[in-house]
C-alpha cells in the first residue's frame, strides 16, 4: 500500500535531479539506435478506467517529448495478469512498456495462483505515472458523519457495518483491510463486479462506508461526503478533507499508482530515457493541471527510486493479504 511514496521521492529527490539532468547524454544517437519504430504500450484493463486513461496520458507525453508514437494497447483479463504476462514475455528491447499499477504488480502475485510472471523478477520499472491517496467517505445522507463516529460504531457493533468494494483483491478491499487492522475495527467486506455497482449501493444505503479514492471521491463531490484521507499530509486536489492522522487513527496510510515498467534486461540507456522524458513531461503546467482535473498527482521519480517504492509495496501488501487472508475468487 502507497504509505512509502512521499519518503522514497524525499530520499531520491537529488538523485532524480542529477538522472533528469544527464539521462539524454547516456544515450547518444539513441533516436537512430533505440526510437525507430513505434512503442507498444500495454494496458493490463479494458479501455475507460484509470488505469487507461493515465496509460493514454503517458503515451502521449513519451510521444511528445521524444517524437516517436507510444501506441496503447488494452489487453484485459484476469484482473491485469493476461497484460502484464505479455509484457513480462516480450523482447527486452524498449519497444513493449507496461502500465502497472497495484492489482498487475503488488497484489496479483499475493492472491492468484500460478501466476506466470514474478513482478519484481521480470520487470524493470521506468518511471512513476500518477497516483491518489485513499480516502474514506460515506453517502451524503449517513448518519455517519466522521471518522470517530464510523470507528466508534464499529467497535459498538463488530461485523455489522459494511463497506463495499470493486472485488476481493482490489485496492479498495485492501484499502478497507488496512483500515480495520489500523483501528481495530471488524466491518464487513461485501465485494461487487467493479466500483460503478458498489458506489450505487452506498448511496442507496445497502453498504455503510467505502474505502476509495480522492479520485473517487473528487468524481463524486456532491454524493459522498469524505471523511478522511490516507497519506501523511492532506491531498493538494482535496485540502479541506483531513487526514487519518490528524484525526487519531495512525498508520492508515494508502493510496493507488500507476507507472511505467519494461521488460526485465532492458538496457539502462533505454530505461532512463524513457524515465527523463516521463519526468520533464509531467511536470508541465499543462500536464499538471491534466492529472489535478482526473484526481491524481503527479512526481517525478527516478527509475531506481520508483523500483524501491515497488519492492516496499510488495512486501507491505503481501503481509496485509496474509494477515486478512484474502484470496482470489
Amino acid at each position: 500500500m502507497s504509505r512509502n511514496l512521499t519518503a522514497v521521492a524525499g530520499v531520491f529527490a537529488l538523485m532524480g535531479a542529477l538522472g533528469s539532468a544527464h539521462a539524454q547524454d547516456k544515450v547518444p544517437g539513441s533516436d537512430d539506435a533505440y526510437l525507430t519504430k513505434p512503442v507498444r504500450v500495454v494496458v493490463p484493463f479494458e479501455a475507460g478506467g484509470s488505469t487507461d486513461i493515465l496509460g493514454r496520458l503517458a503515451a502521449q507525453i513519451l510521444t511528445e517529448q521524444l517524437g516517436q508514437r507510444f501506441i496503447v494497447e488494452n489487453v484485459g483479463g484476469a484482473g491485469g495478469a493476461i497484460g502484464a504476462a505479455q509484457v513480462a514475455k516480450a523482447a527486452p528491447n524498449g519497444y513493449t512498456l507496461l502500465v502497472g499499477s497495484p492489482g498487475s504488480i503488488t497484489v496479483n502475485p499475493h492472491i492468484k495462483a500460478n501466476l506466470s510472471y514474478d513482478p519484481l523478477r521480470d520487470f524493470e520499472p521506468v518511471a512513476l505515472i500518477g497516483d491518489t491517496p485513499a480516502a474514506v467517505f460515506v453517502a451524503n445522507g449517513s448518519p455517519i458523519t466522521s471518522l470517530q463516529q464510523l470507528i466508534s460504531q464499529a467497535k459498538a457493533k463488530p461485523d455489522t457495518l459494511t463497506f463495499g468494494s470493486a472485488g476481493v483483491g482490489s485496492f479498495f478491499h485492501l484499502a478497507g483491510e488496512l483500515f480495520k487492522e489500523s483501528a481495530g475495527v471488524d466491518i464487513r467486506h461485501v465485494p461487487y463486479r467493479g466500483m460503478a455497482p458498489a458506489l450505487v449501493d452506498l448511496l442507496a444505503g445497502r453498504t455503510d462506508v467505502m474505502f476509495g479514492s480522492v479520485q473517487g471521491y473528487l468524481a463524486n463531490r456532491g454524493k459522498v461526503k469524505a471523511l478522511a484521507v490516507g497519506s501523511p499530509r492532506r491531498s493538494s486536489l482535496a485540502p479541506e478533507v483531513p487526514t487519518a492522522d490528524e484525526l487519531g487513527l495512525r498508520g492508515f496510510y494508502t493510496g493507488s499508482w500507476t507507472g511505467l515498467l519494461a521488460p526485465a534486461r532492458t538496457p539502462a540507456a533505454i530505461i532512463d530515457k524513457l524515465n527523463a522524458a516521463m519526468n520533464k513531461g509531467i511536470q508541465e503546467p499543462a500536464m499538471v493541471k491534466r492529472f489535478a482535473d482526473l484526481g491524481m498527482e503527479s512526481q517525478a521519480l527516478t527509475a531506481q527510486a520508483f523500483g524501491k517504492f515497488i519492492a516496499t509495496e510488495f512486501a507491505e501488501t503481501g503481509k496485509l493479504v496474509r494477515k486478512a487472508q484474502i484470496k482470489s475468487e
